[in-house]
């Protein structure tokens, strides 16, 4: 995560993060599900990721996600404003 104000990696290392994920009709196929803070190629804490659960991504469609981040500098949420796309289209595996 890029600080505004320094436009540099902003160490997040000890922050808590929660991801959501809403569907078109603004219904939560994911809530307040526990993120976390990975390290870049700097070793700086400041990367913001979740690792998908099962039957997260089970139904297609264009949702909206949203991360909020609870830190020593206070609780935001990243985007700053509006939400990311993610897409989850069919499955490129088939099982046998």
């Amino acid at each position: 995560m890029i600080s505004r104000t320094t436009n540099l990696p902003m160490d997040l290392e000890g922050a808590s993060v929660l991801f959501s994920m809403i569907d078109s009709n603004g219904s939560y196929a994911v809530q307040d599900a526990v993120g976390s803070i990975g390290v870049d190629v700097e070793g700086i804490a400041s990367i913001v990721q979740y690792a998908w659960d099962s039957g997260d991504t089970d139904v297609e469609g264009i949702y909206r996600g949203e991360f909020l981040i609870d830190s020593d500098v206070g609780l935001f949420r990243i985007p700053v404003e509006g939400y990311f796309p993610i897409i989850i289209g069919p499955s490129i595996t088939s099982t046998i």
